[in-house]
This record gives C-alpha cells, sequence and structure tokens, in this order.
C-alpha cells in the first residue's frame, strides 16, 4: 500500500471510530463485569450450552418488560388481556364446565395472577403454546445465557405476530353472544385468512431481522434467527410447504453467512497487516533477513505461510570451523492456522490473558513456550465458544531472535486488532463485500515441497572478498557485489 493510500485508510478508520463513540452510549463503553486488559480469560464465561434457566428468564423479561401488564407494549398487552378475558369468560361459561384439565386451569390462573410467571414459564419450555405442533422457535431453549437479554429485546417482541395468530379466534368469540360462545365450533375458519397473514408476516420480521444482522456482521443473534421461522400449518399442505421453503432459504443464508466468517476474518487481517523488513547478524558471519507482507500462501484450507525468512552465512575462516561457500537459506517465517469453524476450543482459554475488550468483542492471546507459539482468540460478544481463532508457529524458514519474534508477535496482534475493529465495531463495521479474497497465492500442484533448506549460490566480485572475515577482524572496508544464484539463474 502506498503512502498516499495507507493514509487515507487510516483517516477512514479515524472516521469509523469517532462515529462509534458516539453510536454506543456511555455506559455500553466498559461494563465492570467484563474482564479487563492484562487480566487472565475467566474459567467459566456466560456461554453454555445449557438453556437459560426460568429464575433467569423471569429476571429478564422484569428487566425489559417490568411487572405490570398495563405497561407493557401494545402487542404483548393486547394479547395478554384477549387471553386473560377469554379465560374468565369460558370458565364463567356453564357450557365450558369440563372442558379443562388440570394443568389447562393451572395455566389460566397463572397467566392471571402471576402474568410474569406465566409468561416466562412460556419462554422457558412453551407451557402456554400447545396450540403449535412446534414451538420451539418461540422458546429460549437454544438461545446462550449471555444472549438472553438481547433475545428479550429484539426476538421475543416478533413472536407476538406468531402468538397473535392464535388469539385471532379468542378475540373472534369474545365479541358473540353467550349463546355463539361455545367450546365446540367452526370459528377458526371465520379467521383464517388473518391467521395465515400473521404467520407469513412473523416470518417476514425474522428474515428482515436476519439480514440486519448480517449488514452488522452480529453473528451471534444471527445464529438464533434460522430456527425462528415457524413452519408449521395443519390442514393446508400448500401453505405449510411454503413456510417450510422459507425456513429453508433463510437458513440456508445464515449458514452460507456464517461459513464465510473466516474468509471475511482472514481477509481483514491480512488487508491490516503492515509490510516489515528486519536484518540483524546473529553471528559475525551471517546476516538475517525479515520480510513480513500481508500475502499469505495457502497450503490448505485453514493453513497460511506468512512472511519469508533469509539466511546469509559468508565466508569465513576461523580456529573452530571454516565456511568455504556463501550459502543462502530462506523460507516461510510463519505458520498461521485459522480456525475451521466460528467457534475455538475452551482448552485454550486456560492461560490466555485479555488483550483488549470492545462492546462487541474480546481479545484474547496466549503464549507457548519461549514466545515461540501464541494463539489469538476473538470472542463476540465476550462469548467463551463463537468467534474467530488463530495460532502462530515459526515456519520452516531460519530461526528468528527473541527480540525479532517478541516484536513480530506485536506486529500481528496489532493487525488482528484492527481486523476485529474493522468487522465488529459497530453499525459503521466493514461488511463481506468491502473486502477483497486474501491476497495471497495458492501452491500450485507439485509446489507443496517446503523451499526451507533450498541451497542457493552466492557470487562475489571481486572474488578477493572471500577474506572479508577473518578471527572477527573487519578490513577497514570493502567494495563487492553480490549475486545469489538458484538453478542456473540469478534470484532477484
Amino acid at each position: 500500500m502506498n503512502p498516499i493510500r495507507r493514509a487515507l485508510y487510516l483517516f477512514i478508520c479515524l472516521l469509523f471510530a469517532v462515529s462509534l463513540l458516539s453510536a454506543y452510549p456511555a455506559g455500553a463503553q466498559e461494563d465492570p463485569s467484563w474482564p479487563q486488559p492484562g487480566e487472565p480469560v475467566p474459567e467459566q464465561f456466560a456461554f453454555s450450552g445449557e438453556p437459560p434457566s426460568l429464575e433467569e428468564i423471569t429476571e429478564a423479561f422484569l428487566k425489559a418488560y417490568g411487572g405490570e401488564p398495563s405497561l407493557w407494549p401494545e402487542e404483548l398487552r393486547h394479547i395478554h388481556e384477549v387471553q386473560v378475558a377469554f379465560n374468565k369468560r369460558a370458565l364463567a361459561s356453564p357450557k365450558f364446565k369440563g372442558q379443562f384439565g388440570q394443568e389447562a386451569l393451572a395455566k389460566m390462573t397463572a397467566q392471571e395472577k402471576d402474568p410474569v410467571g406465566y409468561w416466562s414459564r412460556c419462554l422457558h419450555d412453551g407451557w402456554g403454546f400447545e396450540e403449535w405442533f412446534n414451538h420451539d422457535h418461540l422458546t429460549v431453549q437454544r438461545v446462550p445465557r449471555a444472549l438472553l437479554d438481547r433475545f428479550m429485546a429484539e426476538v421475543f417482541p416478533l413472536t407476538w405476530r406468531d402468538i397473535r395468530s392464535v388469539v385471532h379466534v379468542q378475540e373472534f368469540m369474545l365479541e358473540l353472544s353467550d349463546k355463539q360462545f361455545v367450546p365446540y365450533n367452526d370459528y377458526d375458519s371465520k379467521v383464517l385468512d388473518l391467521r395465515k397473514r400473521d404467520v407469513q408476516m412473523y416470518n417476514s420480521m425474522v428474515e428482515e431481522a436476519a439480514e440486519r444482522y448480517i449488514k452488522d456482521n452480529d453473528f451471534l443473534m444471527l445464529l438464533l434467527m434460522s430456527e425462528r421461522i415457524d413452519p408449521n400449518w395443519v390442514g393446508d399442505e400448500s401453505f405449510e410447504a411454503s413456510l417450510l421453503e422459507q425456513a429453508k432459504r433463510l437458513s440456508k443464508k445464515v449458514q452460507g453467512v456464517v461459513s464465510d466468517m473466516d474468509r471475511r476474518f482472514r481477509s481483514a487481517f491480512y488487508k491490516a497487516f503492515p509490510g516489515r523488513t528486519y536484518s540483524w547478524n546473529a553471528e559475525p558471519w551471517s546476516e538475517d533477513h525479515v520480510v513480513l507482507n500481508g500475502k499469505p500462501v495457502q497450503k490448505g484450507p485453514n493453513i497460511d505461510l506468512l512472511g519469508t525468512s533469509i539466511r546469509i552465512e559468508h565466508p569465513y575462516i576461523g580456529e573452530k570451523f571454516t565456511i568455504q561457500e556463501q550459502k543462502v537459506v530462506s523460507g516461510p517465517t510463519l505458520k498461521l492456522q485459522w480456525g475451521t469453524a466460528p467457534s475455538h476450543s475452551a482448552e485454550f482459554d486456560k492461560g490466555a490473558v485479555v488483550e483488549k475488550v470492545a462492546p462487541r468483542y474480546m481479545v484474547a492471546r496466549k503464549q507457548y513456550g519461549e514466545s515461540r507459539e501464541f494463539i489469538l482468540s476473538l470472542y463476540l460478544d465476550h462469548l467463551s465458544g463463537f468467534g474467530h481463532e488463530v495460532s502462530f508457529a515459526p515456519a520452516e524458514g531460519p530461526p528468528l531472535s527473541e527480540g525479532i519474534r517478541a516484536e513480530i508477535m506485536e506486529v500481528i496482534t496489532e493487525a488482528f486488532l484492527e481486523a476485529a475493529d474493522m468487522l465488529y465495531s459497530g453499525s459503521m463495521a466493514v461488511t463481506a463485500k468491502d473486502l477483497p479474497l486474501i491476497e495471497g497465492s495458492a501452491p500450485q500442484p507439485g509446489e507443496q515441497k517446503s523451499e526451507a533448506k533450498k541451497a542457493r549460490k552466492v557470487t562475489f566480485d571481486p572474488p578477493t572478498v572471500n577474506d572479508l572475515h577473518v578471527d572477527h577482524e573487519l578490513p577497514e572496508g570493502r567494495s563487492f557485489s553480490v549475486v545469489v544464484w538458484e538453478d542456473g539463474r540469478p534470484v532477484p
């Protein structure tokens, strides 16, 4: 990237950062419960394979809507009031005597006397959703605990339209005379079009929400949406088939986006990776060079080789050994192994240290041995189990000095953090269409063999420079040219 383009790129990133400060309220910038940079990653994150408990659901419901039904959002309040009114009239009607079992009576009583408890149980296990052949799309059974508050605020309101579809019959019956208010009837046919309209509208709202999450790279919420479509309709196979097709279409779209997460993040990482060149003398007779850029060589679906390491050994005559001929050894500098799915193992959390905490993500780093291998993990919404992960280890090239290795680790970490910021820092985040394909070169057939040990010939002009280093004594000065040859051709 030339200086002008890089300056423009940094300026755009600065604008993104400024916009994000206004996009999030002050309280959203930091949460005292989040781990802080430099702290070890907690052993137990909020993510768990177990669904939220009834107590947790009740707490989240109260936090979102309060305990007074008259103050609930209009659509939820209307549903609740219609159902309570219908239950009261049915229980008072002699025509409904003996129509309700003990569990049905318990639900009616709970909805009137303990409305928060009733709706919490509905969300927990579908207690009051017996009208549906399969009510999983209305419950929190597949919602991670740490997403419960967001589910309650963003997804539960969508379900009201689907729940409304079964309330139309009760609304219709409440308008009837006592003579017409009977348990066995065909009133469902009177509101059939309204019910179908509501189910279709609900499913469309789910699809629209999924599109918003795709646009915002909000993968955790997006993962919830593929299971929110209502695909069931008894009595109309054609209509049910259209609902099933809608569910399949959304599921396929979500899966495609999630499968693309790795490519998106890898592209952002390499886009952010700066060019670096390092040179040092490990020994008096040698010189080492490392050239890094954001153009990896892909050795497999999840393995990249990055950078080139070059070691030149000059002719040397010493007391213990002699180097008769110049040699050049080169090979890739780093081996990057990316996670193959948008998740990572909790075993990598152990011993990891928090590197950065942002409103929508957290980055941790774990180092192995004496800086020879380390792992960077990104936790979306501070959840263990979802995000990106990549390990870095020395590749097949000449070894790095400890100081250079530590400096390269910092450069890598900064690029990783910049990629995270680019993709997950709010509504201004870069989306997939803004990122090019990974700028690297895939290995051609027959090129999988390592070049780390490939020998090259070096010629000097004039040849008398062979005496350049003698027992660590350097001449006052000497001018010469060096040409590196491989397969009979000079190497640029």
